[in-house]
């Protein structure tokens, strides 16, 4: 930049339009980032996880949050104590929960790409949320035989 005129001189433009080119890039690149994680974002909210306990009494929901959604009692429930029963939902809704987590994590890489920090860090997300909703059911989430 020629400082006694207040211009700019040749080499400057070609400075200014490649840090101009510079930005475009990093603008365009952003706009593909905001694409992906709104198509991240609807694609898991798609995602639902459905399990049947071992022994067919009941069958759980869960949404994408890991919320329960839907439950379903088959005829044989009504032969369970209903501790036992209380146990079978508990134990049903872990698994569906374990599911879940399979399933977005399987979202998550055809989306951003299997290793990609992306799936990665939802991938982390989800699978923390998972140890926080088995814990409020009384569970262990590491280890645990489903």
């Amino acid at each position: 930049m020629n400082v006694e005129g207040g211009g700019f001189e040749a080499d400057d433009e070609d400075g200014f339009a490649g840090a101009m080119a510079q930005i475009e890039q990093w603008s365009a690149a952003s706009l593909r980032q905001v694409e992906l994680v709104n198509t991240m974002q609807q694609s898991i909210e798609q995602v639902t996880a459905s399990v049947w306990s071992p022994g067919r009494e009941v069958c759980v929901t869960v949404d994408h949050s890991g919320q329960l959604s839907d439950i379903a009692f088959e005829d044989r429930a009504l032969q369970t104590s209903p501790i036992a029963l209380g146990r079978i939902v508990t134990m049903t809704i872990r698994r569906a929960l374990a599911e879940l987590q399979v399933k977005v994590a399987k979202v998550t890489r055809e989306i951003a790409g299997e290793g990609s920090p992306m799936a990665l860090a939802v991938e982390n997300q989800y699978r923390a949320s998972f140890e926080r909703h088995v814990g409020a059911l009384g569970g262990q989430s590491q280890g645990t035989r489903y």
